[in-house]
C-alpha cells in the first residue's frame, strides 16, 4: 500500500497498479519523482474515488499521457491547472503584523 520504494525508478514509463488497495492522494506525491512516467492505472483503487483524484494525479504527474486507461489532454491538464489557481485564489489569508508593522506578512490559513 506504500509507494515510496518507486521513487528509485527514475527512467519507468508505465505503471500498472489497478485492483490494489491505494487509499491515499499522498501516495501520489511519492510517484511525482517518476520523471518519465507517461502512463499509470490505479482503477479499482479507494484512492480513485477521492474527491479531485484524477486532477491531482495530473497536477503531481506532469508527464502523464494515460490516466487509467483514458487520454490526459492538453486542454484537461489547462483546466486542471486552472482549477487548482483558482482554488489558491480562494484560500483565506491572515494578516500577521498590525499596520505600523511594515514587515507584515500574509499567509494562508490552513485547517
Amino acid at each position: 500500500r506504500n509507494l515510496s520504494f518507486l521513487n528509485r525508478l527514475s527512467s519507468l514509463k508505465y505503471l500498472f497498479l489497478h485492483n490494489n488497495r491505494l487509499n491515499d492522494l499522498w501516495e501520489l506525491e511519492k510517484l511525482s519523482e517518476l520523471q518519465s512516467l507517461i502512463s499509470l492505472d490505479l482503477s479499482n483503487n479507494p484512492i480513485t474515488r477521492k474527491h479531485l483524484y484524477r486532477a491531482n494525479a495530473i497536477k503531481k504527474l506532469p508527464t502523464l499521457q494515460m490516466l487509467d486507461k483514458a487520454e490526459v489532454t492538453a486542454d484537461e491538464k489547462d483546466r486542471v491547472e486552472n482549477t487548482f489557481i483558482q482554488e489558491a485564489k480562494n484560500i483565506p489569508l491572515v494578516h500577521f503584523g498590525g499596520q505600523n508593522n511594515a514587515g507584515g506578512h500574509k499567509m494562508p490559513l490552513v485547517a
